[in-house]
């Protein structure tokens, strides 16, 4: 195990180390020209059981739509389904931060990629200030990642630390630095580039009692015309109290960015950035106090009714690959291979990369799925300069590769793949929706920020929710939801992948195969 253990490491080195050539060569393509442009549209040779990303262990699908067993797996928090709120457009979104900011009286907990600085964000960050200042009582904590939230020299930081010097008892700002990304490493990669080392992408917005799940960032396209998903349970206190708690343990492991600019370290005294024995301690302690925290310590199954006061439960489900963590990942791959005949199941990905084993299980299972991804045009690093601008050439051959693999397998009748394409909007929703057979409506939807990517399931801090309903109004609106994102979709086949601008020069697909695990 130990010589296994280095030699993966030793490879995913290698592999960070092609991302830094990568990186210079697209800086040479752009000196030279483009006598560096070479079409290759052969297929890659590369073996599907190869892969550094595959599962030793299968899971056999049960055959059923009882999700019970969740319970098992995760803490369950019985709900009214009638206090769940979809919203549907970024100005809701936008509208429920600054509604519930205002309101807020003891409690306001954010959690993050990163916070932008344009006007938007400033008037979201006014409001927030306001109500300190009215409401001596609210206390706010603010959880970003370390990478991207001091990008540039305006940044997330820079446009909190007044309030943090104001309101210094009541307020602190953390940032998450994962631990695989120091020394050496960290002088040479550039920014943007380094985010692939792992990011803190949780994002949870707490008010008191409310809850607010989201793919979304704190930003400004995100509360425009970038699309993603929303969902906010009300009056829910024992699952803000779980959430509450689960963030208190990142920002245990967060630097602490102090009013006058600098960064202190970690409060559990390792700090992520040194090499040697106080990495691995951080990631052991991280990951001892997460798993105590987000496993239950009775175990049970829940069985909801209709007309019950209770009739849904929802399941917080947590994922951080970089420490060992991987809840997500174990309970999604179990959902996957338990959707039997019949059923109808719904997945979207700003993101779409899946690693082998999700493929393989959504394959090998006897279900129907439609795959939601976003087109070249709706991702978000459309246009970008530098290598950022080639990721979306990177997502259309994950695309064409995963439906090249349902031809393969002859499931092109069951499994569909989907491209989202709206004029001037990007796309960055995430989760799931699972029709049972013969059903109009859903029963289990996961909503979050996991992409269920390789990224999401090996490098980022990811939170999920699994939500189990038998809510009517709650399962009609969770349906308008799914219908009203696959409007602007079109199906692809496999005439699609052989379009033009669908094949990649050989660099782009060496650099992909390389750097799948980190996009």
């Amino acid at each position: 195990r130990g010589y296994a253990y280095k030699m993966a490491t030793f490879i995913d080195t290698m592999m960070v180390w092609w991302s830094v050539a990568v990186n210079y060569l697209v800086r040479a393509r752009a000196w030279f020209g483009d006598n560096l442009k070479i079409t290759w549209t052969t297929k890659m040779s590369r073996s599907k059981n190869s892969s550094s990303t595959s599962k030793p262990e299968t899971v056999t699908p049960t055959g059923n739509d009882d999700f019970s067993w969740l319970g098992l797996c995760a803490l369950g928090f019985p709900i009214r389904g009638r206090n769940v709120k979809i919203l549907t457009e970024p100005h809701e979104y936008y509208s429920v931060l600054k509604e519930r900011m205002s309101t807020a009286s003891r409690r306001i907990e954010l959690a993050s990629l990163y916070l932008g600085v344009d006007q938007l964000e400033r008037d979201l960050v006014q409001t927030l200030n306001n109500s300190l200042a009215r409401n001596p009582n609210l206390r706010c904590r603010i959880l970003l990642d370390h990478l991207r939230g001091t990008r540039g020299q305006t940044n997330s930081c820079t446009l909190l630390q007044p309030m943090l010097a104001e309101f210094r008892e009541r307020m602190s700002l953390h940032l998450y630095h994962t631990p695989n990304f120091r020394g050496l490493l960290k002088s040479v990669l550039p920014e943007r580039v380094n985010e692939g080392m792992g990011v803190q992408h949780m994002k949870v917005y707490i008010f008191d009692d409310n809850v607010l799940i989201s793919g979304a960032n704190l930003s400004h396209s995100y509360f425009a015309n970038r699309q993603d998903r929303y969902i906010e349970f009300q009056d829910c206190k024992n699952l803000a109290d779980f959430l509450s708690k689960l963030l208190h343990v990142v920002e245990k492991y967060s630097f602490v960015y102090q009013m006058d600019g600098t960064v202190s370290d970690p409060p559990c005294g390792q700090n992520p950035l040194l090499s040697g024995t106080s990495s691995q301690l951080f990631k052991q302690k991280l990951k001892k106090e997460v798993e105590a925290l987000v496993h239950p310590d009775d175990p049970k199954e829940f069985t909801i009714e209709e007309n019950a006061e209770f009739d849904s439960v929802v399941y917080p489900l947590v994922q951080m690959g970089q420490v060992g963590v991987t809840q997500d990942e174990e309970v999604t791959q179990k959902l996957f291979a338990s959707y039997p005949q019949g059923s109808n199941t719904f997945l979207a990905s700003g993101y779409f990369n899946l690693p082998p084993f999700y493929t393989q299980t959504i394959l090998q299972g006897k279900g129907k799925w439609n795959i939601i991804a976003a087109s070249p045009q709706a991702n978000g690093f459309y246009g970008a300069k530098g290598i950022s601008g080639h990721i979306p050439n990177m997502y259309v051959h994950f695309g064409n590769k995963f439906l090249t693999e349902v031809y393969k397998q002859q499931r092109e009748s069951d499994v569909k793949y989907h491209e989202y394409l709206k004029y001037d909007w990007t796309f960055h929703g995430k989760g799931l929706w699972h029709y049972p057979a013969n059903e109009e409506l859903p029963t289990l939807v996961l909503a979050g920020s996991s992409n269920f990517g390789n990224r999401s399931v090996f490098q980022d801090l990811e939170l999920q929710v699994a939500i189990v309903t038998k809510n009517t109004l709650l399962r009609k609106s969770l349906h308008e939801e799914c219908r009203n994102l696959f409007k602007y979709t079109s199906t692809l086949n496999m005439e699609s992948t052989k379009r033009p601008e669908r094949q990649l020069e050989l660099w782009e697909r060496v650099a992909t195969a390389f750097l799948s695990k980190r996009v």
